[in-house]
């Protein structure tokens, strides 16, 4: 279920959270955290993987699709928030277990093509 999602946020990222000391600004990260957790999930999923290794081997293509991308939006302060998500590490280090899409056809760094 979906709070099992949260809780393994809460494990992995506990020691920055166990930093944070007012409650909303650790609740606020804690959604920043979740929804870029969130986003390597769907980045790691076999459709997303699928349809980005077929957009390298297409060479009507003028980038990598599709892109994935983690925003928050703050009621408080009416923003939409875009984070940064370290996709090339997470390229580094799931790889031999997810297998994820690093390169091109052609050897080319196929993340940012």
């Amino acid at each position: 279920n979906w709070v099992r999602n949260i809780r393994d946020v809460i494990r992995l990222h506990r020691d920055e959270l166990l930093a944070i000391e007012d409650k909303e600004n650790k609740y606020r990260r804690l959604v920043e955290l979740n929804v870029q957790e969130q986003a390597l999930n769907v980045f790691k999923s076999g459709v997303v993987q699928e349809v980005r290794s077929q957009s390298v081997a297409s060479p009507s293509v003028e980038s990598i699709v599709p892109r994935v991308h983690a925003l928050v939006y703050d009621p408080r302060d009416l923003e939409l928030i875009q984070l940064d998500v370290d996709y090339k590490g997470a390229l580094r280090e799931y790889d031999e277990v997810y297998r994820l899409l690093a390169k091109s056809c052609d050897g080319k760094d196929a993340f940012f093509a």
